[in-house]
């Protein structure tokens, strides 16, 4: 087996935490450039091989899960908990099992038309012809969708507790981005972000253990049902409560809306009649854009990928933009072509890395597919849009993958036209049976 080209330098001067965290995308193109799709480097004073191939991060998540852990805990546990972030091994596998099942269940809460009942009623919310920032608009959407379902909070009864939910949200979030420092500043009242995020994290559990003991119906009470103890199911719902899945889907969303607003109405709209053209499209848009980066791992026994060898104590950083940018795999990569999609098999998904892979992939995937066919279907039946001009679209990649700035976006009510004998009329959809 090949030594990974690059350099992990010294420790402390050699670190590239800093380089990588400002722009991981130039970061790993920059080192694909000079040493290929498989390379070495330091982050958090820690050599660490970055896997930007996508056969290399195929193998890493599906043939070497049982030499490696989760690299989490170290940046995340005391933010949100003991949950399946943190676990490896057998305790993994049991949580795994558990919170399958309880997924498995949400399949009898008829999800699906809860979901298009709060789409639509917030897609009704926006005025046509106004200009909306989309990614704050479908974060603000999200969040709810995701409080209605995971804690059974009704938005329109219980409006100061949902607007309490979100701030704290918000304020638990900065948590997971600032300096994991839990102190206060002498002679002030003031603490840091990350005290201010672990107090945040005490008030959600508490509201959560209020929903755990009050409800007898949907998520809650599923997860008093498999958890063996009332803390685990709390932290779990913390987990799934929290803004990480809100900005997610609001990544996802918002490059749907920019990489579809060239598209002729006509394109979008067999998106509706074609079920197979909509997956197409949220494929291919989780392919340029995945949320996330990608995921660290760490290695407890040395492993082989792409022939070179990876020794025990090295971290492992995969790039899903990258494997998914991968020539090797995908003709045109930086060109988004929904129809790529159209011939492949459904195996063929598995290409994609956008919710991990593996035994350790998201158990949530068809929810969350769920989820973003309803917006997407939604918006276009009852809108056109348009990105307004001279705006700065790049993006920035971390926390999630997002634009730099608060682009602004343009929706349009989509008037139906019918026909008679007599008189061309144009009508809103929503006055059709």
């Amino acid at each position: 087996m090949s030594c990974v080209p690059g350099s992990a330098g010294l420790p402390l001067i050699g670190d590239k935490s800093v380089e990588y965290y400002k722009d991981p995308v130039l970061f790993v193109e920059n080192r694909i450039r000079q040493h290929g799709r498989i390379f070495l480097s330091r982050i958090l004073s820690k050599p660490t091989v970055f896997v930007a191939s996508h056969v290399g991060t195929q193998q890493l998540l599906n043939d070497c899960h049982e030499s490696i852990d989760l690299g989490y805990k170290a940046l995340m546990h005391k933010v949100y908990g003991d949950n399946i972030l943190f676990s490896d091994g057998s305790e993994a596998a049991d949580l795994r099992t558990i919170l399958g099942d309880i997924f498995k269940k949400s399949e009898t809460l008829q999800l699906e038309e809860k979901i298009n009942q709060l789409v639509n009623k917030s897609l009704h919310s926006i005025i046509s012809g106004e200009k909306l920032c989309a990614y704050k608009y479908f974060k603000k959407l999200t969040t709810e969708l995701c409080l209605t379902l995971f804690l059974n909070l009704d938005f329109d009864k219980s409006k100061q507790l949902a607007e309490d939910i979100c701030s704290l949200t918000t304020t638990h979030w900065h948590g997971i981005i600032s300096v994991p420092l839990d102190v206060k500043i002498p002679f002030t009242h003031s603490t840091s972000t990350f005290s201010k995020a672990l107090e945040a994290k005490e008030k959600l559990l508490e509201i959560i253990d209020q929903k755990l003991s009050q409800e007898s119906q949907g998520f809650p009470n599923f997860m008093k049902e498999e958890f063996n103890d009332k803390k685990s199911a709390a932290d779990h719902l913390l987990l799934l409560t929290s803004a990480l899945i809100p900005k997610a889907f609001a990544s996802l969303l918002t490059s749907f809306v920019l990489a579809t607003s060239s598209h002729v109405k006509r394109d979008l709209q067999e998106a509706i009649d074609n079920p197979a053209m909509m997956d197409a499209l949220l494929l291919e848009v989780q392919r340029m854009w995945p949320p996330f980066q990608g995921g660290r791992r760490l290695v407890r026994k040395d492993i082989n990928i792409c022939g070179y060898k990876i020794p025990k104590g090295h971290a492992v950083v995969y790039s899903s933009y990258a494997a998914h940018r991968d020539p090797n795999v995908f003709a045109e990569p930086n060109s988004f072509i929904p129809s790529r999609w159209l011939d492949r098999k459904v195996e063929d998904r598995r290409q994609l890395f956008c919710f991990g892979g593996g035994p350790r992939g998201c158990l949530g995937t068809q929810l969350i597919l769920t989820i973003l066919k309803s917006v997407c279907t939604s918006m276009i039946s009852k809108f056109t849009w348009k990105v307004e001009p001279d705006q700065n679209i790049s993006y920035k990649w971390m926390p999630v993958s997002r634009p730099r700035d608060d682009v602004q976006v343009i929706f349009k009510e989509r008037l139906a036209v019918t026909f008679d004998t007599d008189t061309v009329s144009t009508v809103k959809p929503e006055n059709f049976a």
